[in-house]
């Protein structure tokens, strides 16, 4: 879907924030203003890019945002992080060595992100903006959900889904247990990657809050999967859970950028 608001205005692009999410198969676009009002949001084909994706492409936006699928991140305890030792970190971060370290900090978690920026596909945005924030996808992710958590009295799990990946994050009233990526091809795969993160984790039987977001679809085959754990299952309100001011044609589908929208909180 593509939405468009009236008062969008490309001579005013320097006062708004794109951000961007990049796919294996899909790119999505949205651009705020400075009040968190969203002007634009729209997704694509990035091997197919539309003229008029293009075309905004090619504004000066005062701030730009990525979040990229990447499963090279690793988790620090704020407290615990030290930059002097940012080679040692590096150890436990999946990649070939090339690729560049980004330290991000969660405080709304207490913890520190370390992910390598693959430029894979980055291309058309790292060439074209200079100020270019980017960001590993469970990072929007983990901001975007913290809140709904904290108010979640015991265990809290995250799923969310775009084309094959899967986030799954945990968080027990509030505060960050564990996150990682998994490759999924069908239903099976997450109920067989969810059991196992539930089950090490000693969830099984106690009926965690489950937030899904990204590509499930309400009583589909994914979304049954995640009602065989818990009773208490939910689509995440996009708009609520980021601040960003959603309008009512996009209100049943908002679960479906979550991520997408989560850049908004991201620093």
């Amino acid at each position: 879907m593509t939405y468009i608001s009236a008062d969008f205005d490309q001579q005013h692009a320097a006062e708004y924030t794109l951000l961007a999410r990049i796919g294996h198969e899909e790119n999505a676009l949205a651009v705020l203003d400075n009040a968190g009002q969203l002007k634009v949001i729209t997704a694509y084909d990035p091997r197919h890019t539309k003229q008029e994706v293009a075309d905004l492409l090619n504004l000066n936006f005062g701030r730009v945002k990525l979040a990229v699928p990447d499963g090279s991140y690793s988790f620090v305890p704020g407290e615990a992080f030290r930059e002097s030792a940012l080679d040692i970190y590096r150890r436990y971060l999946p990649g070939d060595g090339l690729a560049d370290t980004v330290i991000s900090s969660l405080p709304a978690l207490g913890i520190t992100l370390l992910h390598h920026v693959n430029q894979l596909g980055l291309e058309p945005f790292v060439g074209r903006f200079s100020h270019l924030g980017i960001y590993p996808v469970v990072q929007p992710l983990l901001a975007a959900v913290v809140g709904h958590a904290r108010q979640t009295a015991g265990p809290f799990v995250s799923i969310n889904k775009q084309a094959s990946c899967v986030n799954i994050a945990v968080l027990d009233s509030g505060k960050f247990i564990y996150a990682n990526d998994f490759e999924v091809f069908g239903p099976d795969d997450l109920n067989y990657y969810l059991l196992a993160v539930l089950t090490n984790g000693e969830l099984i039987g106690k009926q965690p809050v489950c937030c899904l977001s990204g590509d499930i679809a309400e009583d589909g085959e994914f979304h049954r999967r995640v009602t065989k754990y818990s009773e208490h299952v939910v689509f995440a309100d996009s708009g609520q859970l980021t601040g960003v001011s959603l309008p009512q044609a996009l209100q049943l589908e908002q679960h479906q950028y979550l991520t997408l929208l989560g850049l908004y909180l991201c620093e």
